[in-house]
């Protein structure tokens, strides 16, 4: 069985508060990462691929 989590989606319409579209769904944590890029994408924003960068902890330095 896949490890899945469940995620709400909510579009709102910044101007009049309204909501758009409301949606639940279950993903993995892959597709939750394909999801939010091209989310991201479609606002023109770059991907989340960035955060799994920073995320990671930094070198150790060998050099002591």
């Amino acid at each position: 069985m896949l490890n899945t989590r469940r995620y709400l989606i909510t579009v709102t319409d910044a101007e009049t508060r309204e909501v758009v579209i409301f949606t639940g769904t279950d993903w993995t944590a892959e597709q939750r990462q394909i999801a939010v890029a091209t989310i991201l994408r479609l606002a023109g924003l770059p991907d989340d691929s960035y955060l799994a960068k920073a995320a990671e902890p930094p070198p150790k330095d060998n050099t002591a």
